[in-house]
Parts: structure tokens; sequence; C-alpha cells
């Protein structure tokens, strides 16, 4: 009997079955080892300037009592630097 190796494969542009697979897999092994259901909550918060468009906020996600944020932005126009001290309202 031949053994078959694994192969490790690099793909730039996965099918979205293949990330699927591996999400499904990884959540269903978490949650058998922690007896407690993933309770995932993705959400956004956002800073508006006064015309309603957005300056900066976050995207994250919560889970297991923890939060995770992705992306974290700021219109460069509202960022202080050692250079640039804060305005005094």
């Amino acid at each position: 009997m031949t053994r078959r190796r694994h192969v490790l494969h690099l793909d730039e542009k996965p099918a979205e079955a293949d990330v699927a697979a591996i999400v499904a897999g990884l959540r269903a092994f978490n949650e058998s080892q922690t007896k407690r259901p993933l309770g995932m909550r993705k959400f956004s918060v956002y800073v508006r300037d006064g015309a309603g468009g957005i300056a900066g906020g976050l995207v994250g996600v919560t889970y297991w009592d923890w939060l995770y944020i992705d992306f974290l932005w700021k219109r460069l126009a509202r960022r202080q630097t050692k250079r640039t001290p804060a305005r005094r309202r």
C-alpha cells in the first residue's frame, strides 16, 4: 500500500468553498474544546464629519467575550503628530 503524503498548496485566489471548509473546521474544533458557542458578532464604529461623510472608524468582531479590531482608520487631516499639537476646544 502506498502512503499518500500531504502537500502544502498556496492559493492566492482561494475558492470560497475552500475557505469555508477551513473556517468551519476550526470553529467546530474550538467549540468542542471550549464547550461554548462562538457567538460571533461583526460590527463597525464610525466617526462622521459635519457633512455626514466618514472621517474614521473601525471594523471588528466579538466572540467568546473578546474584541478583535480588524481595521482602524482615521482621516489624515484629523490625525495628530508630535509636530501637530491638538487643538484646544
